[in-house]
């Protein structure tokens, strides 16, 4: 479940500049070769991962309940709902809109997810 609102892009001006070059795409880079990428991101509530950009098609899996807060460079603002192993995948196509955003744990809980990003 997603409701879209907006936020004001200029309270973010500083970090969306760095974003098209900021491929640290969560808290920790666990594994990497020529195929695949493979991130763990833990973050306590009310932290966020700051914008970055996704340089290729990838996927995810949330391993905890929670809510988060995704903000993207045109405006746009989503706050979703997770539960337990929910996965997405970001083609090239949902990259067109989604290559660049942050994300905020808005839950009362830690959020923890895995990305894996497809190098191959």
């Amino acid at each position: 479940m997603a409701a879209e609102t907006t936020f004001r892009v200029e309270e973010f001006a500083d970090e969306l500049a760095a974003a098209p070059t900021n491929y640290e795409v969560a808290t920790t880079l666990v594994f990497e070769n020529e195929q695949i990428r493979v991130w763990e991101m833990y973050l306590e509530p009310g932290r966020r991962q700051p914008f970055h950009c996704h340089r290729t098609p990838y996927f995810w899996i949330c391993h905890t309940r929670g809510r988060g807060i995704q903000r993207f460079p045109d405006g746009r603002l989503l706050h979703v709902e997770f539960d337990r192993n929910d996965t997405d995948f970001i083609d090239e196509g949902r990259l067109e809109t989604e290559r660049i955003h942050d994300f905020e744990n808005a839950g009362d809980e830690p959020a923890h997810f895995t990305t894996f990003e497809l190098l191959d």
